[in-house]
């Protein structure tokens, strides 16, 4: 008898045991469940997704080729996914803190930085396997110094490109999209279109012509600023004036003329070189530099 007693509050605590673990597995079993929803409505979303992209494929005999710069606010997994899904190029950086940190403890040790730039340097690792993304991934780990301190940031890549071949191009590369960038703020600001002058629809259009050719011919023309052309022959009623750069002390001659037969005035930098004109009073050139003009100036006829 003692030994049936002992061996039935042995089972007696068991069971209260169990009864605590049941609510517990119960919350479980429901959060599993509802991961399993999840995973079956992503797979059933995938499976379109192939079946679509695999009639593109048959329908599309002349695919769209292109290279994607992203900044990191589109560097979400999700995206960089259909990215490379749909077949393009793709530089980016990652999303908030996705990769970075496991980057750095990776980084740990290692030897081989490589100057990319003024205060940057690089490592990378080719076609890298990430347990949370479904494609190998070229990715490098950048270091900057600003002042004393010292912070990271990660470039990641997909495509035919051999970027962990030549990390300075791969970081040139990937920064050159900061020229994209301030295009969009030149359409904001110098080459605006949010604010619209006209209200017809030729009107409307004839304004947005206006506006990309003006930054079109703009940027052309910086382009063109190393190979200043010769002063013309007809350049008449030529005078020079002195302009003092401010907090450098120093004295520039700045030739300013008429263009005869065009009404135009223009500013000529040295006794023979015609850097650029506009047309306007001689009180608006008084700019010691052709790049200087060429900022306050955005859109002129180039001679």
């Amino acid at each position: 008898m003692g030994q049936a007693r002992h061996k039935l509050g042995a089972l007696e605590r068991r069971q209260a045991r169990l009864a605590k673990k049941a609510s517990k597995l119960e919350e479980q079993l429901a959060r599993r469940q509802g991961q399993l929803v999840v995973c079956q409505a992503q797979e059933s979303q995938l499976q379109r997704r192939l079946e679509q992209f695999e009639a593109d494929n048959r329908a599309n005999r002349c695919p769209i080729q292109a290279d994607f710069r992203l900044d990191a606010g589109f560097g979400v997994r999700e995206n960089v996914a259909l990215l490379i899904e749909m077949g393009y190029e793709v530089y980016t950086k990652p999303y908030a803190d996705w990769l970075t940190p496991r980057l750095k403890r990776q980084a740990t040790g290692r030897s081989d930085w490589m100057q990319v730039g003024k205060n940057a340097e690089m490592i990378a690792w080719k076609a890298a396997t990430l347990y949370d993304f479904p494609y190998p991934l070229d990715v490098a780990l950048e270091r900057f110094w600003v002042g004393d301190k010292q912070t990271h940031a990660t470039l990641l890549h997909f495509g035919t490109d051999p970027v962990t071949t030549d990390l300075p191009a791969w970081f040139r590369r990937y920064n050159a999209r900061q020229t994209i960038e301030a295009g969009i703020k030149e359409g904001k600001g110098v080459f605006e279109m949010h604010h619209l002058k006209v209200r017809s629809a030729p009107g409307l259009y004839l304004q947005e012509q206006f506006a990309v050719f003006a930054a079109n011919f703009a940027l052309g023309s910086a382009l063109a600023g190393d190979a200043v052309p010769a002063a013309p022959s007809r350049l008449a009623n030529h005078s020079t004036a002195q302009s003092e750069r401010a907090g450098q002390g120093r004295r520039t001659h700045i030739g300013v003329g008429q263009l005869a037969g065009t009404g135009l005035l223009v500013k000529v930098h040295g006794p023979q070189r015609l850097c650029w004109s506009v047309p306007c009073s001689r009180k608006a050139l008084g700019s010691a530099t052709a790049a200087a003009f060429l900022r306050k100036f955005m859109f002129w006829p180039f001679l």
